[in-house]
Order: structure tokens, then C-alpha cells, then sequence
């Protein structure tokens, strides 16, 4: 049998620890919002505070599209609840799922924080259209090479309730996401 004292100081030892690991894990994640932390029993349960999504309107450049107010948009909401708008139907080829896609896009919210954009980098971006998120899919799958086009992707087709994290790069949970998209060019798969 193990000594009361020795027990006593065991277990300080292990709510010290234990206390420490809380606290770390709290600072690593941003620290904690006293509205959102709740006590269950004895135990007091952190919720980290998300983080500050970065709006890149300050750096928009005054030369690039401009996107206006959504709501006057007249979207035609697909099956998947994507909703487009075609500013200018190209003539180009259209993507397969699996095409790569050079193109031009500006990413922002329903308040109008730009959280993304190709315009202030030297060149359209490449991405390969299967690894984009569905609602990108959806949203440009019926889209021709020359097009330009505004995608409103809901939460789910989006990044959910999670939302992203990616260093520094964030995504709110449940954030609808609406894109400005020109489509510079389907690349053909041997010349990527």
C-alpha cells in the first residue's frame, strides 16, 4: 500500500501536469473565448477562440475586378445548391473532372472580406480541378476557357462546419465562400 503523503504528492504532481498540458494546448490553439469554456463537474473544458481570418482588401488591386454587391446578383442555383453567375460565357474547352485549369480568381465572404485572390500574385493560378474543394468542382464543370463567372459555394460544399486552419490561411466554419473565376485556360494533360 502506498503512503497517504505519497499519494497526496502523486497526484499534485499529476493535476500540475495535467494543468500545464491545458495550458499549452490552450496557447497552441489560440487560447480560449470565456463565453465558449463551460464546466463539466469538477473539470473546466476549453474551447479555443478561432482564428482571425485575415481580409486581403487593403492589397486588392485598384486595376482588378471589381465584385460588387452578391445580393443583386441573379444566381441560378444548381442541384448540388452551388449557385453561378455567368458575367461572360467563354468559347473555349471545357474542363474534365480531372483537367487542369490555369485561372484568375478573387475569394471572398458574404460581408465582402477578400480572403483570397490570384490578382495580386504575377500570374493566374494552376490547379488541377479534382483536388479543388466541390463546390469549385460544381461551380465550374459546365464553365468554357475564356468564361468568367461568380460561384457561391454553401458551407458543405465548402469547408464545412470545421472551417481551415492552414498556416494563417483561415476559413470561418460555416462560412459560405463566393468566388470571382475567369477561366484563362484548360491545360491539355501533355502540356502541363
Amino acid at each position: 500500500m502506498i503512503p497517504r503523503t505519497r499519494r497526496l504528492r502523486t497526484r499534485h504532481w499529476f493535476l500540475a501536469i495535467a494543468t500545464a498540458v491545458i495550458a499549452i494546448l490552450a496557447a497552441a490553439c489560440g487560447g480560449s473565448s470565456p463565453s465558449s469554456d463551460r464546466e463539466l463537474g469538477d473539470v473546466l473544458v476549453l474551447t479555443p477562440t478561432p482564428a482571425a481570418v485575415t481580409c486581403l482588401n487593403d492589397t486588392y488591386p485598384d486595376d482588378a475586378p471589381a465584385f460588387g454587391d452578391d445580393g443583386a446578383v441573379a444566381y441560378t442555383t444548381l442541384e448540388s445548391g452551388v449557385a453561378i453567375f455567368d458575367h461572360l460565357i467563354g468559347d473555349g474547352p471545357q474542363p474534365d473532372s480531372d483537367s487542369e485549369i490555369r485561372v484568375h480568381y478573387t475569394g471572398f465572404f458574404d460581408d465582402g472580406c477578400i480572403f483570397d485572390t490570384s490578382r495580386t500574385r504575377d500570374a493566374p493560378s494552376l490547379f488541377r480541378l479534382d483536388n479543388l474543394i466541390s463546390g469549385w468542382q460544381d461551380g465550374m464543370a459546365d464553365m468554357r476557357e475564356g468564361g468568367k463567372r461568380r460561384i457561391r459555394i454553401p458551407p458543405a460544399l465548402g469547408y464545412g462546419s470545421a472551417g481551415l486552419n492552414l498556416q494563417g490561411f483561415v476559413i470561418p466554419g460555416n462560412a459560405t465562400l463566393i468566388f470571382e473565376v475567369e477561366l484563362v485556360e484548360v491545360v491539355e494533360p501533355d502540356a502541363s
